[in-house]
């Protein structure tokens, strides 16, 4: 079994992304039950573009509801439980003897004897979110035996399974559809395409912006721009593409696999998604095109390399995968779109060399910040620290202030929020107009997208705020002294449920008693409810039990609510 487990990590380590699919994995060898027996349907896939980040798995619908039952895809032993209000909600991870790691999240509940390991650890911590590991083989489980029920916990959109593989040695996740026969004849779609002329290098259609272009489709599975126009351009110029791909007898849209770009026949760029870093998996913003996310939600595939982008799912890259048109003739240019199981779809245009003066940019007052290097923008109220690498391109740095009444200090513009930052910058903003002892109740904001101000941090340090951010845009230091709400909302059948919002700073933590001692409460952050169900191996049924919530915000305002309940 060793000798085995060491082949399997010697061919994860040497293998290339773009082998052939075949040549990575052996279904039959890995033997992978299904997580779920139900009929298999998928709301999302691995590799999919989501917001900051590449999806880590597929995702099995549950067929609406909550409670299916969920069991492990191979012999293995825990290794890891989580807990949280956010994200995976509860998850839980098996390691096997193959050299894989599945990954089982947003689970409603783990069956009674894991759900006693992880009760144990939330009492020692006091705390409903816990993320902690076991020892090898300390708790054992079986192909096919059940170890929870699926749910709709954490950042769950809807009830489902959210199911990755990862490699074991390098907790690297790896595309499920190696491992899996799970139909799928449909071709991937073609929205549009956009046309990027590089800055001061590049033209198209007479214009330094980016262009969109309409598309056609004369037959299954081939795209052409509209009209079949050729396109006038000239210089260096990257080609951005909108597709998504489709399941049989599903509404869902999911991510594709590969996309390569032919110039006259000759490939200059191809992405494929296999397997990625979580530590890369921001670079994701670097794939598309952020400026079209922020705006409308919409991703763009991006079919160039930026300078900063260190995603390692790509190859036969020549000239980073720009379209250098440098003669005054026609560019064949061909798009190859494909998912997993092969379906593939073209997008084919034409651009036509016209040779042209491409015209200087002028910055104004901007302040150039060169990707590679840490870049610090400072006056007497403010001082912006960006980490070498938070760039993936040279950015002109953009800044405005201006007063406003409403604000503990100046509204700081820091260039826009259509240019993503991949690191966190700290950010120092001075206090003005200071009434509080308690500095605590300041806060550093961010104007979001829908014109609300986001909490980003609070720390205090002679006369400024500072916070740490992967954003840019608008900020303000605004105030918080008013503490949170707390609703009870129900009490039934053994459970009190509270409804709980802060309408600032936000909520930070709670503490949850019953009968004066720590109790564990439940909290679910997209529904702003916390949840107490009465515990009857610590509690004596048939009595009044005095019940306790302390919720506070960010800014360390607490709310209390105390009522005596019968159960």
């Amino acid at each position: 079994m060793l000798l085995l487990m060491q082949r399997f990590i010697f061919i994860i380590l040497s293998l290339s992304f773009f082998l052939p699919i075949t040549a990575q994995f052996d279904k039959n060898q890995y033997d992978l039950a299904f997580p779920l027996n139900i009929p298999i349907e998928l709301s999302g896939n691995f590799g999919e573009l989501r917001s900051n980040h590449f999806h880590a798995g597929i995702d099995f619908k549950t067929q609406q509801v909550i409670d299916k039952p969920v069991f492990s895809v191979a012999d293995g032993y825990v290794s890891r439980f989580g807990v949280s209000p956010t994200g995976y909600g509860h998850v839980i991870y098996i390691n096997h003897y193959n050299g894989l790691t599945s990954v089982y999240a947003h689970l409603e509940s783990f069956v009674p004897f894991l759900d006693s390991i992880v009760q144990a650890k939330q009492h020692e911590e006091r705390s409903f979110a816990v993320d902690f590991t076991l020892p090898k083989d300390e708790v054992k489980v079986r192909r096919l035996e059940q170890i929870g029920w699926s749910g709709n916990t954490g950042s769950s959109g809807g009830p489902h399974v959210h199911f990755e593989l990862r490699d074991t040695y390098t907790e690297e996740p790896l595309n499920p559809f190696f491992f899996y026969d799970i139909e799928d004849t449909v071709r991937p779609r073609v929205n549009k395409f956009l046309l990027y002329p590089v800055s001061a290098e590049g033209l198209v259609e007479g214009a330094s912006r980016k262009r969109t272009f309409i598309v056609e489709q004369p037959q299954a599975g081939a795209y052409r721009h509209k009209g079949n126009v050729a396109i006038k351009a000239w210089g260096r110029v990257g080609l951005g593409v909108h597709s998504y791909d489709y399941m049989p007898n599903a509404n869902n849209i999911y991510g594709v696999h590969s996309v390569r770009v032919l110039v006259d026949g000759n490939e200059v760029f191809m992405y494929q998604m296999d397997r990625f870093s979580f530590d890369k998996t921001r670079y994701m913003n670097a794939f598309i095109d952020y400026e079209e996310w922020y705006k409308t939600r919409s991703m763009m595939m991006q079919l160039f390399r930026l300078p900063n982008n260190r995603l390692d799912n790509y190859a036969n890259l020549v000239n980073d995968g720009y379209l250098l048109i440098n003669e005054e003739r026609t560019y064949a240019v061909e798009t190859i779109i494909k998912d997993f199981h092969g379906n593939t779809t073209t997008l084919k245009f034409s651009i036509q060399g016209v040779k042209q003066e491409i015209p200087k940019v002028e910055h104004g007052n901007a302040v150039l910040m060169p990707y590679e290097q840490e870049n610090v923008f400072e006056n007497t109220d403010i001082k912006f620290t960006i980490p070498a690498g938070s760039f993936y391109d040279n950015v002109y740095f953009n800044y405005s202030v201006r007063n406003d009444a409403k604000s503990f200090s100046d509204v700081h513009d820091l260039h826009l929020p259509t240019v993503p930052l991949h690191n966190f910058a700290e950010l120092r903003m001075r206090l003005k107009n200071d009434s509080l002892s308690d500095k605590n109740k300041y806060y550093i904001a961010r104007k979001n997208r829908l014109n609300g101000f986001d909490y980003v941090g609070n720390e205090y340090e002679d006369g400024f705020m500072i916070a740490k951010t992967r954003e840019l845009g608008q900020y303000a230091i605004l105030l918080d002294n008013e503490a949170p709400t707390i609703r009870l909302a129900t009490v039934n059948n053994g459970h009190v449920v509270f409804k709980v919002s802060d309408t600032q700073s936000g909520v930070s933590h709670y503490n949850g008693y019953v009968n004066n001692d720590w109790a564990l409460f439940k909290y679910d952050r997209k529904t702003n409810t916390i949840t107490y169900k009465f515990d009857r191996m610590r509690l004596e049924k048939g009595n009044v039990h005095h019940i306790e919530l302390r919720v506070f915000d960010k800014c360390g305002n607490e709310a209390v609510y105390q009522n005596q309940v019968w159960w």
